[in-house]
């Protein structure tokens, strides 16, 4: 169980939420908590494959970007694979776009990397 009280299985429901910002709060979870459970990159992973079909969370960036961006960021073996896999995927400026978060998303929660 995290620090913030919630179980994995909470956090996968979070994660399965229609609601953006129940969403985008459970993916900076994962990164800020370093949950690296199997089954919560397996729903990371399956949000950033339907980056397209993500809601928007502000300008340019969708719940997919944010998924994305924190597969790089909690910087294990497989999380670093998977989003080469995916950000691969994304055209010029939406690979560019999803740098950007993950330095924004760094700042945010003073991670280095």
């Amino acid at each position: 169980m995290a620090s913030n009280d919630f179980s994995i299985s909470d956090l996968e429901q979070y994660l399965e939420s229609s609601l953006v910002l129940i969403k985008v709060n459970a993916i900076i979870a994962v990164l800020r908590e370093h949950i690296t459970e199997e089954s919560i990159i397996c729903k990371l992973n399956y949000i950033s494959q339907n980056i397209q079909n993500e809601p928007k969370v502000i300008g340019e960036w969708n719940t997919g970007h944010f998924a994305i961006a924190v597969l790089n960021l909690l910087n294990t073996k497989d999380t670093r694979e998977l989003y080469n896999n995916n950000i691969k995927k994304l055209d010029v400026y939406a690979q560019q776009g999803v740098e950007r978060l993950s330095e924004q998303i760094s700042i945010m929660l003073e991670i280095d990397g």
